[in-house]
């Protein structure tokens, strides 16, 4: 029961850190004027999204955290 409560920690700290990039990301296009540095972040979180989706192990702790 520990382990499932240290994954569900560190995967709420990964989506919390995720959605500070995305709002950082945006401040910074909207001060330099470029979107490059939302797209980028958008792709990182789309990249963890398709690994947490595809990586099995991953998959069974995020159902067992929701």
């Amino acid at each position: 029961m520990q382990n499932v409560r240290r994954y569900a920690d560190v995967i709420a700290s990964l989506e919390g850190v995720l959605w500070l990039s995305l709002a950082w990301s945006i401040s910074l296009s909207v001060h330099i004027g470029s979107t490059e540095p939302t797209l980028a972040s958008l792709l990182v979180i789309g990249a963890f999204v398709v690994f947490s989706w595809a990586h099995r192990p991953l998959r069974y702790m995020l159902r067992r955290y929701h």
